[in-house]
């Protein structure tokens, strides 16, 4: 087909080797030189404006030739010079984004799902040119012009946001009166999310004997059975703190005190004991007595 002749739809990697070599040689200086000194001179920003800067502006020759070729494959084509524009200016964006959701290291949504500015500057880009110099029903612009008017806007955005510091975002205004007039939603409002049934608790089966079996206790009885778990442990830890003090005090010398109720009972045994000692010496005298007299009598 067409878009596979190289000599209407050519492949910049593939149709020189300056390309690939050059790529190569970038990726290996920030990846692996020696004392990654290449990526900390990046790192400043006036050397990573000027990357920005250089990249806006592969972006926007690329939204230029896409929709050229589709003019000569397609002409008056909406579509397609559309769609092939805003693949040509993003297409990494979408392939980056899959490589980080399979490998699990995705910081944010994937592209398609939640579009950023990569998205809406190439769409916003390619119907542009298209519409302004390319489609003969609303041709306003010579092609030069409207290309000299895509380079700035992509090259100005890059630019003003690495000076002000701001997103300069152009895009958002555009995007968002055309979803409010088209009554669509925007951002995650588009997505809602899905609600999880209830869960639905079965009854018991009955056993092979005829009994139910016993139910399993929910969930909700955990936190009452924690407190009581927390009671009892509390009361074991203070019984083993008294035992502790009292062997500590038996070893001093001292006695432990008793427990309350414990000493009203050593109190009411020791009251019981003094009765029955003084009701045996009561007892006593008068055997004695009696046997005093009858030695006199002899």
């Amino acid at each position: 087909s067409n878009l596979q002749n190289p000599a209407k739809a050519s492949i910049s990697l593939l149709s020189s080797n300056t390309l690939g070599f050059t790529w190569t040689l970038c990726w290996w200086l920030m990846t692996y030189f020696p004392y990654n000194i290449p990526n900390k001179l990046h790192s400043f920003w006036p050397v990573k404006m000027i990357t920005k800067a250089c990249v806006a502006f592969c972006r926007a020759n690329l939204i230029v030739n896409r929709v050229d070729l589709c003019m000569v494959l397609y002409p008056d084509v909406v579509m397609a010079s559309i769609l092939l524009g805003t693949i040509a200016a993003c297409g990494g964006k979408y392939t980056t984004d899959a490589i980080r959701q399979v490998n699990n290291a995705a910081s944010a949504p994937h592209e398609a799902s939640a579009p950023t500015y990569s998205w809406r500057s190439a769409f916003l880009g390619s119907a542009f040119y298209f519409l302004a110099a390319k489609y003969s029903v609303t041709q306003f612009l010579a092609p030069e012009e409207a290309t000299a008017v895509l380079l700035t806007v992509f090259v100005g955005q890059s630019l003003l946001s690495d000076l002000t510091g701001q997103p300069c975002d152009w895009t958002k205004p555009i995007i968002n009166t055309v979803l409010t007039l088209a009554n669509i939603p925007a951002g995650s409002a588009a997505i809602k999310p899905v609600k999880q049934a209830p869960e639905v608790v079965k009854p018991p089966k009955p056993s092979a004997t005829g009994k139910p079996q016993q139910v399993q206790q929910p969930a909700a009885a955990a936190p009452k059975n924690a407190a009581q778990n927390g009671v009892a442990g509390a009361a074991k830890v203070q019984e083993a703190e008294g035992t502790e003090a009292s062997r500590g005090s038996s070893a001093a010398g001292v006695q432990p005190a008793a427990p309350k109720g414990k000493k009203t009972a050593d109190v009411n045994l020791q009251s019981n004991g003094k009765n029955g000692k003084e009701a045996a010496k009561d007892g006593k005298e008068p055997r004695q007595n009696s046997v005093r007299e009858t030695k006199k009598r002899k």
